[in-house]
């Protein structure tokens, strides 16, 4: 519950998306580019998890990236993507976001290496809950998949 009153108030004093694209200059500092950062790679938060879409929706539909993020993926790298029907691809793509925007800006360290990976489990976790069609076995099942994958990526995601 603290997470989420201090990721309110993160939320709130930060402009959308859409917004940046007119008020933001090319040349923003890096203080403002890890302010955004920090806000779309916050863990088990809806409001971050949307604002993180609606840029990369903007990015790849109209071109629109004013603080220069690295939007490359290669989704889980190595892992399959949806192992045992899991489909995993989007929080392994907003997890490969936040590691190479935090190496890009130099901020690349054990704390927002473990918030970054802490925000991939609760990705995933998510995907167990609200994937249609699972029984709770299967759900049983995709959140113990999705520790496996955290589990790893604490140990071998690389700083």
């Amino acid at each position: 519950m603290a997470g989420a009153a201090i990721a309110g108030a993160v939320t709130l004093s930060v402009i959308s998306p859409a917004a940046a694209d007119s008020s933001v200059a090319v040349s923003a500092s890096k203080k403002e580019k890890l302010k955004y950062l920090g806000v779309y790679t916050l863990a088990d938060n809806d409001e971050s998890r949307q604002m993180y879409w609606t840029a990369l929706d903007r990015f790849t539909r109209l071109g629109k990236n004013p603080f220069k993020f690295d939007w490359s993926t290669d989704y889980c790298s190595g892992s399959p993507d949806k192992p045992g029907g899991f489909n995993f691809k989007d929080p392994c793509r907003r997890h490969d976001f936040g590691y190479r925007n935090y190496k890009k800006l130099r901020a690349f360290s054990e704390k927002n290496k473990a918030r970054v990976d802490t925000m991939f489990l609760h990705d995933m976790r998510r995907i167990c809950s609200v994937q249609p069609g699972f029984y709770s076995w299967q759900r049983d099942g995709c959140r113990k998949t999705a520790q496996k994958y955290y589990s790893a990526v604490r140990v071998v995601g690389y700083l």
